[in-house]
């Protein structure tokens, strides 16, 4: 059971520091509100996850695993993320990106939820948890039953 949990924690963490709109969140409101607010914006994350966990073992990792549900979340994330590179760099190139450290604490509960939306419209947050996430999930299970899971989680 170590062997996993070590493992699922070696993935969260390349999870955790790939360059993206969750860690620029939590970046911006780090600088605004203090440390704490890592943990609140990946509290909403963490809920994600486990409705997720949940979702899989009541059958929904079938969808996960469909080559229709593969194709259009590779599509569909594709597309978002072109279109965000792209509008990234027509606002640099218009001079538009500008940082603002605010002085006033951020509401907890907004980057609770954010951390929840910010998470749930990456496309890549599904499809990890698709291809990488369920198959790690359910050796841990088939291992080692609930216990397993909670080592992954």
């Amino acid at each position: 059971m170590l062997v996993i949990f070590l493992s699922s924690l070696a993935l969260a963490f390349s999870g955790a520091m790939m360059p993206g709109s969750m860690l620029t969140y939590t970046i911006r409101q780090s600088l605004n509100a203090g440390p704490h607010s890592g943990f609140i914006v990946t509290g909403g994350h963490a809920i994600l996850e486990i409705i997720l966990i949940a979702l899989i073992f009541m059958g929904f990792d079938i969808i996960l695993q469909s080559n229709a549900a593969q194709i259009g979340i590779g599509i569909i994330g594709g597309l978002l993320l072109i279109y965000m590179g792209l509008d990234m760099i027509l606002s640099s190139i218009k001079k538009k990106v500008k940082i603002e450290l605010e002085s006033s604490n951020s509401d907890t509960k907004n980057m609770f939820y954010s951390g929840i939306v910010i998470s749930a419209a990456n496309p890549y947050f599904i499809l990890w948890w698709a291809v990488i996430g369920l198959g790690l999930l359910l050796q841990a299970y088939k291992s080692f039953g609930t216990a397993g899971v909670f080592a992954v989680c």
